[in-house]
């Protein structure tokens, strides 16, 4: 088990390092992933304790919470009032 657990966060910390020197398209991709597949880790664990989270809501807001940032970095948006 600490293995495959080492192994693991090896091939993760080096798609993490690649994402980071591709730059920011590729960086925030991952990010949206990363964000995706936590929410459904979270579902699966609610699911075990008879909650139940919405799966697609959840899931469709995690990922606009990360294109939010990106479109907000990148000046595609505007967040004053005025």
């Amino acid at each position: 088990m600490p293995r495959q657990r080492l192994l693991s966060a090896a091939a993760i910390l080096s798609l993490f390092l690649a994402t980071a020197v591709a730059g920011d398209p590729w960086y925030s991709a991952g990010a949206a992933v990363v964000a995706g597949l936590a929410f459904l880790e979270f579902h699966g664990m609610m699911a075990q304790g008879a909650h139940a989270p919405l799966r697609i809501t959840g899931l469709a807001l995690s990922i606009v919470f990360i294109a939010n940032g990106y479109v907000m970095a990148h000046g595609m948006g505007d967040n004053t009032a005025g």
